[in-house]
């Protein structure tokens, strides 16, 4: 989460905190478009989806998502900072 935070802030968006991921924050970091993060999210690939505060993924399941459906996106398009932050830092603890 705190990468999303800082990216954020770095392109002056909202710093809102929910726990987790929504639709518009996982087509921002992973660089899909908003139909396909949709897609993902209907295969189960995002791990169980919260509807109560809006559509919301754990920060775990996007973990385990980029690491096991790397197919499934382009790494071209990701943000690279966020990336390597969810693989090899913080997000990647959260995800054991």
């Amino acid at each position: 989460m705190e990468s999303v935070q800082s990216r954020a802030r770095r392109l002056e968006l909202s710093e809102r905190t929910s726990e987790g991921y929504n639709i518009s924050d996982l087509v921002m970091v992973l660089g899909a478009d908003e139909h396909r993060v949709r897609a993902w999210m209907r295969r189960g690939l995002l791990g169980a989806v919260k509807e109560r505060a809006g559509l919301r993924v754990k920060e775990g399941a996007v973990v385990r998502f980029l690491r096991q459906h790397s197919g499934e996106y382009d790494l071209r398009c990701v943000d690279q900072i966020w990336y390597k932050s969810m693989v090899f830092g913080q997000g990647a603890e959260r995800s054991e």
